[in-house]
């Protein structure tokens, strides 16, 4: 029988995908809209990394089960009580006070904001957010924190074990914070998200409640709160916003709405 790579393969995985990430962010990035063949290297690196990220590495290497990553759907038997009967609550009640939080900072500091609200954007932003943040915590949370976790030694001891669970949680949110440079009141926003996304999926692991709780405090963020989303190079140039340029007809969809 084949044995699971050594752990710290998981972190090598991690910072291989992160120097990826970047180069393809600030160097190539800005010149997908005016070059096709760029477009079709980017698309054929997402579904090679889809299938790298999504089946390969956890099933022929770490031999990571789809329950242990959170990729479960709700049961109604009552034997089976999957990572959603039990953990729904949790990201509800997180969603739930971070939805208040922001609703009532935008009361306070920029009260207008909740006036001028535009119905069709929130709309188009909710939906892509819930595509785009499944694919955030699928990768942050379901294909990091896992090689995080795994690169610590295991421990029975109880001390021990709180100490590996919030290294692990703050490594993670804090990688997720820094993946949304140079938008620094995003960074900061990341952060903290990150921080009580991450303690949850330690316990509940479940992807699509991540990702639904990350559609809807990203849809406030921006359409309430009135923060931008952009990250890297198109901070500071939002016509060169890369998923605009790849994805056919969005640019006309969204305009400026991102």
């Amino acid at each position: 029988m084949n044995k699971p790579v050594h752990p710290y393969w998981g972190i090598a995985e991690i910072v291989i995908f992160t120097a990826l990430f970047f180069t393809g962010l600030w160097i190539a990035g800005p010149q997908i809209g005016s070059s096709p063949s760029l477009q079709l290297i980017f698309w054929v690196l997402v579904f090679l990394g889809g299938y790298y990220i999504l089946w390969y590495s956890p099933k022929k290497l770490h031999y990571f089960t789809f329950r242990d990553l959170g990729f479960v759907l709700p049961s109604r038997k009552k034997r089976v009580q999957t990572s959603i009967n039990k953990g729904w609550l949790s990201y509800s009640v997180f969603t739930i006070v971070g939805s208040i939080t922001l609703i009532s900072y935008t009361a306070i500091f920029n009260q207008e904001s909740l006036f001028q609200l535009q119905w069709n954007a929130l709309l188009i932003k909710f939906s892509g957010y819930l595509v785009y943040g499944t694919v955030q915590a699928v990768i942050f949370f379901g294909f990091m924190m896992p090689r995080i976790r795994q690169a610590f030694p295991k421990t029975t001891h109880h001390k021990s074990n709180r100490r590996v669970q919030l290294s692990v949680v703050v490594i993670t949110a804090v990688i997720f914070s820094l993946y949304h440079i140079p938008n620094t009141e995003l960074m900061v926003c990341t952060l903290f998200a990150g921080l009580g996304w991450a303690w949850i999926y330690y316990y509940r692991p479940n992807i699509l409640l991540m990702g639904l709780s990350h559609a809807i405090l990203g849809t406030i963020l921006h359409q309430v709160v009135k923060l931008h989303m952009r990250i890297g190079p198109f901070y500071n140039n939002p016509d060169l916003y890369v998923i605009r340029e790849v994805v056919p007809g969005l640019k006309k969809l969204i305009g400026d709405l991102f």
